[in-house]
């Protein structure tokens, strides 16, 4: 096989390893639109439709709640602030006064308020650090986690950070796995993990991830899975490696799941894509 083709193939076995993540990325995108709750099935639908890209960021929905709860809280304050001007017009200055300082407090009231609101949408924790908090074990610790509904933080001393926890697909490549006989074999496999959200490996994912981007999460997960996946392989010839395609799957979860829970990381399945080599 010539360079453009050995070129070619590889290319196409890149192409193909994206398309099986796409697809896995598009199935995440469609549960998570399904537990939001408010996801009928044309929005299902569209999630599986949509290739993989740029998650949205966790906090997007408490964004959202956050605008339209301010809007809600200025509306019959501007409303105020406007009926104590026309009182002042009405030369009664006094009551005016009074009026409009009403609607300006509760405008700042209610801002200050809005802003101290944090919810957690499905797919994400919310960890609050600045205050010592027990742990599961009992002993304290500088953060506590959040897993659903909403929390008012205190002001001034608490900050609050999402942390996304919804599965993503990553690609796991390995060059030069050396099988049984030391045949070098080229294996790409698809591995679908997610942040912890439980005790007490969500301890371990906060105090890794928190503040980290999920290329960060990824590349911790593929480094534990591509050892594990070269130690399997070593195990066996190229023959075997190929016929047991479904169980190396599965034992490549089982084996790395220890290592990624020791980081914070879950994995859900991992499958194999393609073996190259040794034929």
């Amino acid at each position: 096989m010539g360079y453009r083709d050995e070129l070619s193939a590889a290319q196409a076995r890149a192409d193909a390893l994206q398309r099986r993540v796409d697809e896995l990325e598009a199935e995440n995108a469609a549960l998570h639109a399904a537990e939001a709750g408010d996801a009928g099935p044309a929005d299902v639908a569209g999630a599986v439709a949509t290739s993989a890209g740029a998650p949205p960021t966790p906090g997007a929905d408490a964004t959202a709640w956050r605008a339209a709860a301010t809007r809600t809280v200025l509306l019959p304050a501007l409303v105020l602030v406007a009926a104590g001007g026309a009182l002042f017009g009405a030369h009664q200055p006094a009551l005016g006064g009074v009026v409009a300082a009403v609607g300006v407090t509760l405008a700042a009231a209610g801002a200050v308020v809005v802003s101290l609101v944090e919810l957690i949408p499905p797919g994400s924790i919310l960890v609050i650090t600045g205050r010592p908090r027990p742990g599961p074990d009992g002993r304290p610790r500088g953060f506590r986690i959040v897993t659903g509904g909403r929390v008012i933080r205190m002001p001034l001393v608490e900050q609050a950070q999402h942390l996304d926890v919804r599965p993503r697909a990553i690609p796991v490549r390995v060059a030069g796995a050396y099988s049984r006989g030391g045949v070098p074999l080229e294996v790409d496999a698809i591995a679908q993990v997610r942040l912890a959200s439980r005790e007490p490996r969500v301890t371990h994912a906060v105090e890794r991830f928190l503040g980290a981007d999920r290329a960060r999460v990824d590349e911790v997960a593929r480094e534990i899975l591509q050892g594990h996946l070269r130690e399997l392989i070593a195990r066996l010839t190229p023959a075997e490696a190929r016929e047991d395609v479904v169980p190396l799957g599965r034992a490549l979860a089982e084996k790395a799941e220890a290592d990624l829970g020791r980081c914070g990381i879950e994995i859900d399945r991992a499958e194999l894509v393609d073996i190259v080599g040794g034929a």
